[in-house]
C-alpha cells in the first residue's frame, strides 16, 4: 500500500487509486469469468472508456459529494430521474419473469410444466407442478409470493432443459 501513499494526496484520494488499481480489475474479472462460465453476455454500463476517463479526472471530493457513493452522478441525475428512483436502495436487475410466465410465455411453461418427465417428477410431481402455475397465473398482482412461485417455475423449466439436453435418464 505505500506504493501509492505520497505527501501530496490525502486518504481518499489514496483509498480511490487502491479501488481503481487493485479492487475493480479483479471484480470485472470475477464478473467476466464467472459470466462466460455460465453463458450469459453481461455488460457493465459506465465502463465505457470515455466515460471512464472522464470519471478519472473528477476529484475524490466531489465524487463523493455530500459524503455519498456516487453523490456527484446522483447530483447531475436528480435533473432528469425521478426522486424515488435515485433514493430506491440498491438491488438487481431482475428479470420479470413473474410476468412472462403469465403473458407471452404462458403456453410454453405450460406445455413444459405438464409434459411426463421422470426428471421433473423427481423434484415436484405433475400435479404439483401445474397447481403451482395455475396459482401463480391465477393470484392478482402484486402478491407477496410472486417472485417465489415464479422461481420455482424457473428452476422447474432448467431442469427440463437441462436433462432434455443431455439425454438425462433418472435410472
Amino acid at each position: 500500500l505505500k506504493s501509492f501513499y505520497s505527501s501530496n494526496t490525502n486518504i481518499l484520494e489514496n483509498l480511490d487509486i487502491y479501488y481503481r488499481k487493485n479492487y475493480l480489475p479483479g471484480l470485472l474479472l470475477v464478473e467476466d469469468t464467472v459470466s462466460m462460465a455460465h453463458s450469459l453476455e453481461t455488460r457493465v454500463p459506465l465502463l465505457d472508456k470515455n466515460v471512464v476517463n472522464w470519471a478519472n479526472k473528477i476529484n475524490i471530493k466531489n465524487k463523493l459529494m455530500n459524503g455519498e457513493l456516487k453523490g456527484f452522478l446522483k447530483n447531475v441525475a436528480k435533473k432528469y430521474v425521478p426522486k424515488d428512483i435515485l433514493e430506491a436502495p440498491k438491488r438487481g436487475f431482475p428479470t420479470p419473469l413473474k410476468n412472462w410466465f403469465r403473458d407471452e410465455l404462458r403456453e410454453f411453461v405450460q406445455m413444459r410444466l405438464s409434459r411426463d418427465s421422470d426428471m421433473l417428477d423427481l423434484v415436484m410431481n405433475k400435479n404439483s407442478r401445474m397447481k403451482l402455475f395455475r396459482s401463480h397465473c391465477n393470484i392478482k398482482l402484486p402478491h407477496a409470493l410472486d417472485e417465489l412461485r415464479a422461481h420455482k417455475i424457473w428452476m422447474l423449466l432448467c431442469l427440463s432443459s437441462w436433462s432434455k439436453t443431455y439425454n438425462l435418464k433418472t435410472r
